[in-house]
């Protein structure tokens, strides 16, 4: 299995394109597919130059209903014209970031709600016997990043409660590899509900932004939080690699506990698995 970040806020090639989102290509044994899409057509320029062929893909998955991981989408589904785009309908709901004076708009394109290559997950939707996605973590509702980020609902506009998220658990021989988005439910929580669905089975590696930063790169979760996800992170078998809102200084927070344990990935690096 290979994962390469097609987009991420930050690069070590001079050559990508950076954006505050996140976009992951992903090969396995059976399956080509892209793991959220950015906030629009950036990740398709990376593509070129990494000599990436999307049009290849067979799926797509999008992780929760902000722009920054599926503004890409209409890019996307016309750069390729057979991949099937997984995602919770409920991301298709209004969602909003309060700002300094208004709340932005920082949902997905809801023209594309019925899009006929769009297919709509459960709490737990299994693709095939080496993909499944689930949703349901239980709610760290001690997060303050989560504080100023809303979903509009048939009530009003209402604290988002994260029912459009949703990650990914790749099997392929003996490794089971969680993919997530921002986990704004909480990573360790996120990784509780991946190993329950696979019976007890372990996650071997955790590939996931950890929402530990706002764009600008400023801790917004307290160090004491960070200390207490790096501890609770460690007690885990598996390998971690983060990017996007986990954020650098998060990412260095989490490494002073961590250390090798934890790894960042930039846009245009890989990891084999």
């Amino acid at each position: 299995m290979k994962i390469t970040v097609l987009l991420e806020n930050t690069t070590k090639d001079k050559r990508l394109k950076t954006k505050h989102g996140l976009s992951l290509y992903i090969s396995t044994q059976k399956h080509t597919l892209l793991f959220d899409l950015g906030p629009g057509k950036q990740f398709l320029k990376n593509v070129e130059t990494l000599g990436i062929d999307v049009s290849e893909a067979d799926a797509a998955i999008i992780s929760h209903g902000h722009d920054d991981h599926g503004g890409g989408l209409k890019a996307f589904l016309s750069a390729n014209s057979k991949a099937t785009v997984y995602v919770r309908q409920s991301a298709f709901l209004p969602h909003y970031e309060r700002g300094m004076k208004f709340a932005n708009n920082i949902g997905l394109d809801r023209k594309l709600i019925k899009h006929p290559r769009i297919l709509y997950t459960g709490e737990w939707f299994t693709i095939d016997d080496e993909l499944q996605v689930f949703s349901g973590a239980a709610n760290d509702e001690l997060r303050p990043s989560n504080d100023g980020l809303f979903v509009e609902t048939k009530s009003g506009m209402a604290n988002d409660p994260f029912i459009h998220e949703q990650s990914l658990i790749i099997s392929e021989g003996d490794k089971r590899v969680l993919i997530g988005g921002c986990a704004h439910n909480g990573i360790a929580g996120i990784l509780e509900k991946a190993e329950l669905i696979l019976g007890g089975e372990k996650i071997t590696h955790v590939v996931s932004g950890m929402h530990l930063a706002s764009p600008a790169d400023k801790l917004i979760e307290s160090e004491d939080y960070i200390n207490r996800l790096a501890s609770k992170l460690n007690e885990s078998s598996a390998q971690f690699y983060t990017c996007h809102c986990t954020g650098l200084s998060g990412y260095e927070k989490l490494s002073e506990t961590m250390h090798d344990k934890i790894q960042y990935l930039a846009a245009g690096e890989s990891i084999e698995i």
